[in-house]
């Protein structure tokens, strides 16, 4: 998952994990302008989830 820094709560992905045995990993963007040069440098494919 990408997403905006303090977007997403770490309890939440633990839960997630526990519930579904899947672990989510989030990077975290502060800016526009970040999260654009990062999806341009890597595949759109490195990320399942965008926010």
């Amino acid at each position: 998952m990408y997403t905006w820094a303090g977007y997403t709560d770490r309890i939440l992905l633990d839960r997630f994990a526990k519930k579904t045995g899947i672990r989510a990993i989030a990077d975290v963007y502060d800016s526009s302008e970040s999260m654009l040069t990062v999806l341009k440098e890597r595949s759109r494919r490195h990320y399942s989830i965008i926010q």
